[in-house]
């Protein structure tokens, strides 16, 4: 296994790319983390009720590669989301000036319809 930094122990295993089956018998037997993950030995993991040797490679392969390409994956969803948000809060500020730029023209509108109304009464 490569080496592990700290800040990669305390991922949760929601942020692994695991399969259904593998997250619910890690989550269900107590697993909840990374450094929970690689605590564990084969034989530990393989007693854990629901944990099979299907969920045995694939934490296998997740130990191996140090959580690398599973973690790169989480990155890049976090990069997006945050882009995501940013486009959002951009298109917000827009709409918000736009309404606002229309709610004055509205006004406007209708303060001098009923100066018009009013001269047309006293007319």
């Amino acid at each position: 296994m490569q080496h592990v930094s700290d800040m990669e122990k305390q991922i949760p295993i929601e942020a692994m790319c695991l399969s259904i089956r593998t997250y619910n018998a890690l989550k269900q037997n107590g697993v909840y983390t990374f450094s929970d993950l690689i605590l564990k030995t084969d034989s530990e993991l393989l007693s854990m009720k629901g944990f099979g040797r299907r969920c045995l490679s694939e934490v296998r392969m997740i130990k191996l590669n140090g959580f690398g390409s599973s973690i790169k994956m989480y990155e890049f969803e976090i990069k997006d989301l945050d882009k995501k948000i940013k486009d959002i809060s951009e298109k917000e500020i827009r709409l918000n000036k736009q309404r606002i730029f229309y709610e004055e023209i509205r006004s406007d509108y209708f303060n001098k319809m009923k100066i018009l109304m009013d001269a047309s009464h006293h007319a």
